[in-house]
């Protein structure tokens, strides 16, 4: 229960922390500032792809088990492949350097690296049991971030680098702590196994165009911003700025939701089988359809208010895209959970195609949408392309399994609420609102608790019916 707990609290407290902090941000750093940080994270997110660097964690949660036969060959590995990758991601960074010539630049690579090193430490706790360890690694980092950040603004030093100083430092001091006392083993490289070395290439190869399929579909949207639109880093930060509020509503969201899965739903899988298994699931995306109806709704009432708290008059804009970011979290999330069922049949291949076709989309789209509607238009080719994945993936499941995981009746609803939504915010005129913070806050609430109580009452007996059935 206290590693759950833990858990819990390292799902929530980074994104609630960033979302809190976004006054002071947004008070403190200009949008073209902030536009040019957000491009350079997402750059050097499909970098890591590039470098193989991304996939080294992943091999990590799949064979460096101390209970494996072959543990200390595996190391050898593990490590060879961190010093293949990191020189290949020094040298890619070079070159992007000459190009962009910005120190920030090298910060969030540096940054962006040690993460990855530190996230290779917690997948190492994982596999071999540790849970503890790993929650209490990640909260200390979120601890000393939170601490630089209080620290930086009582020094009234706070700018774009203090972003990235607290997650620096904690990723440095545990490196150089872990590295010297594992030295002389990491120098240390005798000659590794090939044949197993090919075993796990093949492994996690793959893995990284899944993980570029994503980060196209991620950094399309901004590479064509940055491409097509004058003065491109203002608008990425007025865009990203918005994501980062919206699509974590979604991420946290469905980060708690998948707290259960592995533990619950897997086991149904390997004890009852999949027709079992996809009983289960469509009662849990059902609940996931209900709770993310109301958030929606929440959110279509009170957006206005959030940013009007959230953010300074220059990021608060009087745009009128939200609706696309949120709806299209809703339904990335609809996709991860019908991906479910391709994951137990091992037909990984067919997320990974529909996730490239999608990112596809996206860019092409964007080439007709953002010079016409600016970055309204990548919110909502962002949308179309989420739209269309789920499109697939129900019909792929229903090709293969030759099941429904929600029936057409089911879909027809819901594909009107999301239509409704969208039009409602289309025609409903907002404006930027003037009153103080206190009292848009308490209206917010007023408003959260009418709505959301009167939606509840309505869904009381489905909730109920589907509790019930989930025990």
């Amino acid at each position: 229960m206290k590693n759950l707990i833990l858990g819990v609290i390292n799902y929530i407290s980074l994104p609630l922390i960033n979302i809190i902090m976004l006054p002071k941000i947004t008070k403190s750093i200009e949008p073209s500032i902030y536009g040019e940080y957000t491009f350079f994270n997402n750059l050097f997110s499909m970098i890591l792809i590039f470098s193989f660097l991304d996939i080294v964690p992943i091999i990590i949660q799949r064979y460096l088990n101390r209970q494996f036969s072959n543990y200390r060959e595996i190391k050898k590995i593990v490590v060879f492949l961190n010093y293949l990758s990191i020189i290949l991601f020094i040298i890619i960074t070079f070159f992007v350097f000459l190009i962009f010539k910005s120190k920030l630049l090298i910060l969030v690579a540096l940054n962006l690296a040690c993460s990855n090193l530190i996230n290779q430490i917690g997948r190492f706790c994982i596999v071999n049991g540790k849970i503890k360890e790993n929650n209490l690694l990640k909260l200390s980092n979120v601890i000393i971030y939170m601490v630089s950040l209080i620290f930086l603004i009582r020094l009234q030093l706070f700018n774009i680098y203090a972003l990235l100083l607290g997650n620096l430092l904690y990723s440095l001091v545990v490196l150089i702590y872990l590295g010297s006392k594992n030295l002389k083993r990491i120098l240390n490289l005798r000659k590794v196994d090939k044949r197993l070395l090919k075993e796990v290439l093949k492994y996690g190869i793959p893995f990284i165009f899944i993980n570029l399929s994503g980060g196209i579909l991620n950094f399309g949207d901004r590479y064509i911003i940055k491409l097509l639109l004058q003065n491109p880093e203002y608008w990425i930060g007025i865009y990203s700025i918005q994501y980062t509020i919206y699509s974590q509503i979604f991420n946290l969201f469905l980060q708690l939701y998948y707290l259960y899965i592995p533990s619950k739903l897997y086991i149904v899988f390997e004890k009852e089988g999949l027709e079992k298994f996809i009983e289960k699931l469509k009662i849990w995306i059902k609940l996931y359809i209900i709770l993310g109806v109301l958030i929606i709704i929440l959110i279509e009432i009170t957006y206005p208010k959030i940013n009007s708290i959230l953010l300074s008059s220059n990021y608060n804009l009087n745009i009128n895209f939200i609706m696309y970011i949120v709806t299209g979290g809703f339904l990335f999330g609809i996709y991860r959970l019908f991906g479910e069922v391709l994951n137990m049949l091992k037909l990984t291949n067919y997320l990974n195609i529909s996730i490239w076709m999608s990112g596809i989309i996206n860019i092409v789209l964007n080439y007709f949408f953002v010079p016409k509607l600016g970055i309204k238009g990548a919110a909502i080719t962002t949308f179309i392309s989420y739209f269309i994945l789920v499109i697939i993936i129900y019909l792929v499941i229903e090709k293969k399994v030759q099941k429904r995981i929600l029936n057409y009746r089911e879909i027809g609803l819901l594909l009107f609420f999301i239509i409704s939504i969208i039009l409602i915010d289309e025609i409903w005129v907002r404006e930027v609102l003037e009153e103080r913070k206190v009292e848009i806050i308490i209206k917010g609430i007023m408003e959260i608790g009418i709505m959301g109580g009167i939606y509840l009452v309505i869904q009381k007996r489905r909730i109920i019916s589907i509790l019930e059935n989930l025990k």
